[in-house]
């Protein structure tokens, strides 16, 4: 079965490299996503360590400042695991769409496989 053709000034561009191009942008978006929610999380944690100085640094003892130390731990302990699941989900590869199947893949030009990394 042929794919419909869609001309562009002298080009051909065929309804699968259209679909390769958005699956490539989506995959690159995806991997933006994965990298901000990262360092959101080690910006989280860095904050904690800067407050565990601070309280250091001013010898703040008793009350609030007191309990301060055994929570900034509990919360490190969150977000530094928080931080490792999200490195190993952003460094599994994606999950191609439904309609990038192999049958679907053969009929793609080497130059779009490369860009979308699924076929």
């Amino acid at each position: 079965m042929t794919e419909l053709e869609i001309r562009h000034e002298s080009e051909h561009v065929t309804i699968a490299s259209h679909r390769t191009h958005t699956a490539a942008i989506m995959r690159k978006s995806s991997a933006n996503d994965a990298w901000a929610h990262y360092q959101s999380t080690r910006v989280k944690y860095h904050n904690l360590e800067l407050r565990e100085n601070l309280v250091q640094v001013f010898g703040a003892k008793g009350g609030p400042a007191g309990e301060m130390p055994a929570d900034d731990a509990a919360q490190k302990k969150k977000y530094e695991a928080q931080g490792k699941q999200i490195q190993e989900e952003a460094r599994r590869p994606a999950n191609p769409p439904k309609w990038m199947s192999s049958a679907r893949c053969a009929t793609i030009s080497a130059k779009d496989r490369s860009k979308s990394g699924w076929c």
